[in-house]
This record gives C-alpha cells, sequence and structure tokens, in this order.
C-alpha cells in the first residue's frame, strides 16, 4: 500500500485540529464547525459577503479606467497606455478622485482578504485535483496582488508618492539577473506568464469564465451579454500575460533588464507593433469588457462562506 499523506495537527483554543492544508481541500466537519460557532457568525458572514462583492465593483472600476485610457492612447496625441498605477494615478487627476481612490483602494483590499480566505478555506469546494490546488493558488496570488494595489490606492489618495510599477519590475529584475541562475528565474517567471495567458484563453474558448457566478435571474439575451464580455476580456488579459511573458524571457535571453515589462510597457509595446494601434485598441476595449463582467459578478456572483452542509 502507499504511504498516507502526513496529517499535520494544529492548535487553537483548545482545540485540535488537522489542518486543513491535507489532500482533501474540503474544511473537515470538526473544523466546519468550529469556524461557524467560534469565527464565522451570521453578522460576519454577512460583511464578508459584501466585502467580496465590493472587491468585484473596484476590480471592474480599475479595468475600466486602464481599458479606457489605453484606447484613448489609440487616438489621441499625448496620451499613452499605462498600468494599474498609472490608472489610479490617472483617476487621482479626476473630479473628486481622492475619494474614489480611497474607495477603489478599500474595495481592493476587502477583495484582498476575501481572495485569502476562499483560498484557505475552500470556500467554493473546487475540485480536490490539481485543478482545485491551482485554483486555490491563484485566488491567495490574486489576493495578495489586489491588497498591494489597494494600499497603492491609499497612498495616493492621502498624497504619499509612489515609484512607477515599470521602474520597479525593471530595478529588481536588474538585481535578479546578476545571480547565479537569476537569469533562469526570470525566464521561470516568463514561462509562467505565458502558460497564465495561455489558461485564460483556453478559459474564454470554452466559456469557462466563473463557475460561481449564477445568472439564472437574468434574461437570456442578458446572461449571453455578460458572458460574452467575460470571455472577451478574458482572453485579452490571456493575450497581454503572454505578451509579457514573452518580454520577460527575451530580457533574460538578451540579458537586458530594460526588456522586461509591466502591464504599462507591455501594452506599449504591443501599441508599436505593425497595426499596433488596432491591436492595442482591441485588448482595451477587452480590458473595459472584462471591468463590466466584474461588475456583473458584484451583483450576481455566489459568495460562500464557509459551506454549511457537506
Amino acid at each position: 500500500m502507499g504511504k498516507q499523506p502526513k496529517k499535520q495537527r494544529t492548535e487553537k483554543n483548545g482545540f485540535a485540529a488537522e489542518s486543513i492544508f491535507v489532500t482533501d481541500p474540503v474544511l473537515l466537519p470538526k473544523v466546519r464547525a468550529f469556524l461557524r460557532a467560534r469565527v464565522l457568525k451570521p453578522d460576519l458572514r454577512r460583511w464578508i459577503q459584501r466585502a467580496a462583492s465590493f472587491g468585484h465593483l473596484a476590480i471592474g472600476s480599475v479595468y475600466i479606467i486602464l481599458g479606457t485610457v489605453a484606447f484613448a492612447a489609440t487616438f489621441v496625441a499625448g496620451v499613452r497606455a499605462v498600468g494599474f498605477h498609472g490608472a489610479l494615478r490617472r483617476l487621482l487627476e479626476s473630479h473628486a478622485g481622492a475619494v474614489f481612490l480611497v474607495a477603489i483602494g478599500l474595495g481592493l483590499m476587502a477583495d484582498g482578504v476575501w481572495q485569502g480566505l476562499r483560498a484557505a478555506f475552500n470556500t467554493d469546494m473546487t475540485d480536490p485535483g490539481l485543478r482545485g490546488y491551482l485554483d486555490r493558488g491563484n485566488w491567495m496570488v490574486s489576493g495578495l496582488i489586489h491588497l498591494g494595489l489597494g494600499l497603492v490606492a491609499i497612498k495616493l489618495a492621502i498624497g504619499i508618492g509612489q515609484k512607477s510599477n515599470e521602474s520597479e519590475l525593471k530595478r529588481w529584475t536588474q538585481f535578479i539577473m546578476p545571480m547565479e541562475f537569476g537569469g533562469w528565474l526570470i525566464v521561470g517567471a516568463g514561462i509562467v506568464a505565458i502558460i497564465v495567458g495561455i489558461a485564460f484563453i483556453r478559459r474564454s474558448m470554452k466559456g469557462d469564465i466563473d463557475r460561481w457566478l449564477d445568472l439564472t435571474l437574468l434574461t437570456q439575451p442578458y446572461r449571453l451579454l455578460v458572458i460574452s464580455l467575460g470571455r472577451f476580456g478574458t482572453a485579452a488579459r490571456g493575450a497581454v500575460f503572454i505578451v509579457g511573458g514573452a518580454l520577460f524571457v527575451l530580457a533574460a535571453v538578451h540579458v537586458n533588464p530594460q526588456e522586461a515589462h509591466g502591464l504599462g510597457g507591455t501594452l506599449r509595446i504591443i501599441e508599436s507593433q505593425h497595426f499596433g494601434k488596432l491591436l492595442l485598441a482591441c485588448v482595451a476595449l477587452g480590458f473595459i469588457a472584462y471591468g463590466i463582467f466584474e461588475l456583473a459578478c458584484a451583483r450576481y456572483r455566489r459568495i460562500r462562506i464557509p459551506p454549511d452542509n457537506g
């Protein structure tokens, strides 16, 4: 017989429980009961559900701003495509921009906390196999990114200067590249980004954009519209991941940190290609579509905290 996975033990307030990070990703009954009784009380559940929905609103808003600026860059002189930090700075320049930035920052941080809970407790009861672990890893990484972006938004709103994501990325690439196996680390990061991009495009083609979205309350035309927006937006994100990953690989091959680009730089590289403005316009519209899809998720996505049965 094969070896059984070794289970970890944790102690909390005298409560001995098997670790939730074992082969079976569904919380053990005793742990679920403990969380329901001691931690996730009904009032707290409602607040977490509202925070998760608020997070979708913030993410959607950021993507709409990002896509709008990128689309304007295709036909307005002096406007250039930017990344997430640049989009937040653009928002700050608008009327009442600081207020909007604080709201978006809080929403992004709320989503970061929600994604962490979602990954740690497998609230969506994803598959116990490889796909389940990849989903949960993706949620955790997304949560950390959104927490960081939320902090940047709030710092910008209160006047604390922030270095651009593009310059920070080049600085870190320049720091890692001379290390032993540093070039391979950068190549690995690029390959991971390419794989993520391919996965996004594959999900878009299959229509697997959000397995927890419940559109039964919508009529068929509106349901198709929301799904189409999600598929288009997911494909656009996938294309940008692939290009950005390829730029990382080229930076390592050419031993040139300046060839590594964040989101804003990747969009500008796309624009500089043959028919680049048309390509950038398609990506920009995809970002706007994804933003609208996230707004729909704020209303129609099922938020489970954690499963009450099973």
